[in-house]
């Protein structure tokens, strides 16, 4: 059994597991690869990847205790198999819903395909575009 325990700091909610809310995991995580695309994971043919050979992680792989390299099912897939307290990190576990995790992805993939952003921001539903640029500015 999971307990999340909420603590109020100010007028704002936060998650005892790691003190974050939704919302700022996503910002948080997804921020540095809207401010140099050249950050996400994608391989030499343009191919999103968990973990590169070069190192680099997409925002689902950076997250993961054990990031896969090769052809992966997708994010909801892995959830689906192996649980996000098997995947992710302990900070990244229970944050987000696997429909976030999927949208944040998503997201990801629109931002290293260089495409609008706009729809993927939506589906995701934690922030605006306007709130990404100011959290990517901040960095």
């Amino acid at each position: 059994m999971i307990i999340i325990i909420y603590l109020c700091i100010g007028n704002e909610a936060k998650l005892t597991n790691n003190n974050m809310t939704a919302k700022e995991f996503a910002l948080e995580q997804i921020a540095p690869y809207y401010k140099d695309p050249s950050l996400c994971g994608i391989d030499k043919n343009g191919n999103c990847k968990y973990l590169t050979d070069e190192g680099k992680m997409c925002v689902a792989g950076k997250n993961m205790l054990n990031p896969m390299t090769g052809l992966q099912p997708d994010i909801q897939g892995l959830i689906s198999e192996y649980s996000q307290e098997t995947l992710f990190k302990p900070d990244a576990v229970g944050i987000l819903s696997v429909k976030q995790w999927v949208a944040l992805q998503n997201l990801h993939d629109s931002i290293a395909a260089h495409i609008d952003v706009t729809g993927s921001i939506e589906d995701l539903g934690l922030f605006s575009i306007y709130e990404l640029e100011e959290a990517a500015n901040k960095l």
